[in-house]
């Protein structure tokens, strides 16, 4: 992997509920030691993003891509491995 490259991309996700979509093509990307930070009124859906990029609600479209690897392409039983070696997940209280 480049030095340059992102280690966290993130490409057209979209996720609805019902008739309510909480996003719609979203794309962006963090590179090694970058910090983003989430914003918006509750019911946004800033908590839905971290659990769908922590593979635990799975998205209409798009793609997760870290350090290279789709991860939504691997299979749903290695989802648990890949968020704890790859990912780190804290859930919020």
């Amino acid at each position: 992997m480049n030095e340059n490259s992102p280690v966290l991309r993130v490409e057209n996700l979209s996720k609805t509920f019902g008739s309510r979509t909480l996003w719609k093509g979203h794309d962006f990307q963090a590179s090694g030691g970058e910090m983003i930070a989430l914003r918006g009124p509750s019911g946004c859906g800033k908590s839905t993003l971290l659990s769908t990029i922590g593979l635990l609600i799975r998205p209409d479209s798009g793609h997760i891509v870290i350090d290279g690897t789709d991860i939504l392409a691997i299979p749903r039983r290695r989802h648990k491995r890949v968020r704890r070696e790859t990912i780190g997940y804290l859930f919020q209280d």
